[in-house]
């Protein structure tokens, strides 16, 4: 493997994690803003409020079992860790060992953010990717964790 393949690769590492990172920062927001919402909807009395009760304790549950903070903590902790691998300071060898090594404590991310990965990361080092196609669910991934890509001619 030459150094070009240990830094794509670093980089698609770097943003696969940050994109994890993101996408479970933001659901953590989203059900926190739902079970306020849902919170002020039965203190103040609306007509479902049995309803609204049930979805606050099934947020509640989702919350306390999934914990996506610490996942979101947890890749951008990773993802820092596949920072500084780009110092030019190690060698071709020396980099791509580290990287394994770094590669072992990798989290369990969505496989959704791995076109997008790649895409970012061809984008980053100059690489052609307009070929490469999103598929919708993609596209809304990518939009929901801030990333403007299209679904085709990503330059």
């Amino acid at each position: 493997m030459n150094d070009t393949n240990t830094e794509f690769d670093i980089r698609y590492s770097i943003r696969i994690e940050q994109l994890n990172a993101m996408f479970f920062n933001r659901v953590d927001t989203l059900m926190a803003i739902t079970q306020i919402f849902l919170g002020s909807a039965i203190f103040a009395g609306v007509g479902f409020s049995g309803m609204a009760g049930a979805l606050v304790s099934l947020l509640s549950v989702i919350t306390f079992t999934v914990k996506p903070t610490l996942k979101a903590v947890q890749s951008d902790n990773q993802a820092k860790r596949y920072i500084a691998l780009l110092t030019p300071d190690l060698d071709v060898k020396e980099r791509r060992d580290q990287y394994f090594r770094i590669q072992e404590l990798d989290n369990h991310v969505l496989l959704s953010f791995s076109n997008i990965a790649f895409i970012r990361a061809g984008m980053e080092m100059g690489l052609d990717v307009s070929n490469k196609t999103l598929s919708r669910f993609e596209v809304f991934m990518a939009r929901f964790v801030g990333e403007r890509l299209k679904r085709t001619g990503n330059e």
